[in-house]
């Protein structure tokens, strides 16, 4: 990776693909200004969305951007889990019920007081609360950087309820760089270095009749071993549960009732997933 000035941490091992290179030259800028003092430059660094297919590179190049900075004031967060705290925050026991203010006391106790905010994953669920999520944001002295799997124009794509969100992708556009990475190579089919530290569940998906678990080191679960698991929201019935180790059948959770909250608080809770009748494709 190319580094501007003190940007960014490059000791990551990983070579740039050709659709990152303007990503990487415009994060190390954004870099490069925030560890200058703010008095050396009239007007704030402009806020950034890094959109692109899954697999493209985009947590990898903003989360090496985020390492390499100087600075205890910084947050990063999965956008998903940030959206339900919040909403939690906004509608929970002891919410302000003013509006903007309900925001802005929900987002003081999320972020404290960071001054970089990175969001991964970035997406539209709750039009009306990500819209005043995002007013605030933007009207704030906090950098934003987030990624997402689409362009903004892309969010919230039901004909439905796009139009609730024009108003935040005009937003979007106009007070934010859009910088796309999505090129043709999906950099998950690429071998490269583990990433340190964990940040979500490793997933092991096994077809039916739990072919393969003694190559797995995994011992098919007994029926006394069925018990319910706490998501978010909701429990879920789990096959087994073993230290840090959670085991579904494919029904139980992917046809289920569940919602997105759901997925990050098992993957907050354990380190490795196992979902087994999942059918092969054909």
């Amino acid at each position: 990776m190319t580094c501007a000035a003190r940007p960014i941490n490059c000791g990551g091992g990983f070579r740039v693909a050709p659709a990152q290179e303007a990503a990487v030259e415009r994060l190390a800028n954004l870099a490069a200004e925030l560890v200058r003092p703010a008095w050396t430059f009239p007007r704030r660094p402009r806020d950034l969305y890094v959109w692109g297919p899954v697999g493209r590179g985009k947590s990898r190049l903003v989360g090496t951007f985020y390492e390499g900075l100087p600075t205890e004031r910084k947050r990063r967060l999965h956008f998903h889990d940030f959206v339900r705290r919040l909403h939690d925050g906004v509608t929970g026991p002891g919410a302000r019920n003013d509006g903007q203010s309900a925001v802005d006391s929900a987002l003081d106790e999320l972020i404290g007081d960071s001054r970089i905010l990175i969001f991964d994953e970035f997406h539209a669920g709750d039009a009306m609360l990500i819209a005043r999520l995002f007013r605030t944001l933007l009207d704030r002295r906090i950098t934003l950087v987030t990624t997402s799997n689409y362009p903004p124009a892309g969010l919230m794509p039901d004909p439905l309820y796009h139009h609730l969100f024009e108003p935040t992708i005009r937003l979007v556009e106009e007070r934010m760089d859009v910088l796309d990475v999505s090129g043709p190579v999906d950099l998950r089919r690429v071998a490269a270095p583990a990433a340190a530290g964990r940040r979500f569940a490793t997933g092991l998906c096994l077809p039916p009749r739990d072919a393969g678990l003694e190559e797995l080191g995994l011992g098919a679960p007994e029926p006394g071993d069925a018990t319910p698991v706490q998501a978010h929201l909701r429990e879920l019935p789990a096959r087994a549960v073993r230290g840090d180790m959670v085991w579904f059948a494919f029904d139980a959770l992917c046809e289920a009732a569940t919602g997105v909250p759901d997925y990050p608080a098992l993957a907050e809770r354990f380190g490795t997933l196992v979902l087994d009748g999942v059918t092969p494709p054909r």
